[in-house]
């Protein structure tokens, strides 16, 4: 049967769009409603899109992207959408949710959602490009000739309060993720445990209501904080998260948590972090590689 709602929101949607594009009839118009992550992704090739057309790139995005996507210098225009819009958005686009966001239609039109990427999409990518990596399959579907990836560039913050005295006996731990949650979780208390027999004081990041992991402290702090504190400290620990993608730039060191069954395997090959290619240092495990971990901080801390 028809969804009469749905169907309803997606051609409220259709006018809105068109309505955009009339007022930015030579731009890329970019809509940024997802994860952190998806986002991060999405806009990695942008820079090279807009400068294989030379137009004016126009992105809608809500309050807590916003942050995110002003560190972004080639973006033109950023404006936060109302949260009626929002919702009429987020609702038209169960229709296109599987749908590739550097599709061949987007292209030609030059309107652009962030989707999240799907085990799906992800299959009918790969094979087709012949890559594993969602970077590199997102380069062969942008890029005409080689170019340079986009990563937001954050300045530099003093921290104040959340500077740590000694950043090199600081390890943070970030388990939490709207996306993922690992099978196992014994292993943070591991990690805790053996980072305190070496002398480390140990934070877990936290927003809201979540609560600090058993033996550690609680870290609050914004984006631009923690992408400084990434770079500054002996070591981030996290469950594979969108705020990996954000941070990936520092330079700092991050042992990265996955579930090594998601998508049979491919989420691991599709997300690993390596794919970023910058100077950061990085180490990947399935939570169950409980041994390898422990060797990698003993190695690392």
């Amino acid at each position: 049967m028809f969804d009469i709602k749905r169907i309803s929101a997606f051609l409220s949607f259709t006018k809105k769009v068109i309505s955009l594009k009339r007022k930015n009839r030579d731009s890329l118009i970019f809509f940024a409603l997802s994860g952190l992550g998806d986002v991060c992704y999405c806009l990695s090739v942008a820079k090279a899109l807009k400068n294989q057309g030379g137009k004016k790139m126009v992105l809608f995005t809500n309050e807590y992207l916003y942050p995110l996507v002003r560190c972004y210098s080639f973006i033109d225009e950023v404006n936060v959408l109302s949260a009626e819009d929002i919702d009429l958005i987020k609702k038209a686009s169960e229709e296109f949710s599987n749908v590739f966001v550097y599709n061949k239609l987007s292209k030609i039109t030059g309107v652009f959602v962030c989707n999240p990427l799907t085990e799906d999409m992800y299959e009918n990518l790969s094979k087709n490009s012949g890559e594993s990596n969602y970077i590199e399959i997102l380069q062969k579907y942008v890029f005409s000739k080689p170019e340079l990836l986009a990563y937001p560039v954050i300045e530099k913050s003093e921290l104040n309060e959340l500077d740590f005295n000694c950043h090199e006996k600081t390890v943070i731990i970030n388990p939490f993720s709207n996306s993922l949650s690992l099978k196992d979780e014994s292993v943070y208390s591991e990690i805790i445990g053996l980072l305190k027999s070496k002398g480390y004081t140990v934070y877990t990041n936290i927003i809201n209501n979540q609560k600090p992991l058993c033996g550690t402290l609680e870290l609050r702090c914004n984006l631009i904080e923690l992408y400084n504190l990434s770079k500054r400290v002996k070591l981030f620990v996290s469950i594979r998260s969108g705020i990996l993608d954000f941070c990936i730039g520092s330079g700092g060191k991050f042992l990265v948590l996955y579930n090594g069954d998601i998508w049979q395997g491919n989420f691991k090959k599709a997300y690993s972090l390596t794919g970023w290619k910058t100077d950061s240092a990085v180490f990947e495990f399935d939570c169950c590689q409980k041994e390898k971990i422990i060797e990698a901080i003993n190695k690392i801390c």
